[in-house]
């Protein structure tokens, strides 16, 4: 038997596949059901919003990636796998008065 070679998997930019993926069949086939309505996007837009890769420019608008958080039942601003500096503005004031001096 030949090796096969495959693509390597490419992480997603946002949880929105792993969130469907862990739901039960009949659980699943109403999410991508209803989804759609909820988010006001046809169901091509929802396919294309889970398969946005991690370096992708490409976002979720922020409305819509509120409205599958509250759906899903996660923690806002976990929806994302992107991590964000969550500086307060002071800090990166004082930080950049330091450099500059």
């Amino acid at each position: 038997m030949k090796d096969e070679i495959y693509a390597p998997i490419e992480e997603k930019k946002y949880k929105l596949e792993e969130s469907l993926n862990k739901l039960t069949y009949n659980d699943y086939r109403f999410a991508r059901s209803i989804l759609p309505e909820i988010i006001g996007k046809c169901n091509n837009t929802l396919n294309n919003y889970s398969n946005i890769l991690l370096d992708s420019k490409e976002e979720i608008p922020y409305t819509i990636g509120i409205k599958l958080e509250r759906f899903f039942g996660i923690e806002p601003g976990q929806f994302s796998n992107v991590k964000i500096d969550n500086s307060h503005y002071k800090e990166l004031i004082s930080d950049r008065i330091k450099k500059n001096n």
